[in-house]
């Protein structure tokens, strides 16, 4: 089980606000694992913006899945997860299988 992604793990932008990593040697706890010390980590970051130097808190929704061998069902079926993170209060991670299911 890999809880952090390597550096042969490909990180892209997809779809404009989304990042997809991919990692080829990761089972799915491993790929669930890194997902919560993700969200975890952009929970416990504040942010100062503009003039007012208020602390903004952000969070961010994330789905994990294993790659079916159809590239086009499996992002199809990432961005119905993404879709469900973001209806969950956006501060989860969804684990997209048989059954989707959520934590965080």
């Amino acid at each position: 089980m890999n809880d952090s992604a390597c550096e042969s793990d490909p990180i892209a932008c997809y779809s404009g606000e989304e990042i997809v990593i991919l990692m080829p040697h990761t089972n799915l706890a491993g790929a669930v694992h890194l997902a919560e010390k993700i969200r975890m980590a952009v929970e416990t970051t504040c942010l100062i913006i503009g003039d007012n130097m208020k602390p903004v808190e952000i969070t961010i929704p994330l789905a994990a899945a294993l790659f079916n061998g159809h590239r086009r069902e499996f992002f199809a079926k990432d961005d119905k997860a993404l879709y469900h993170a973001k209806a969950s209060g956006k501060n989860c991670v969804i684990i997209r299988g048989p059954e989707t299911a959520s934590i965080g």
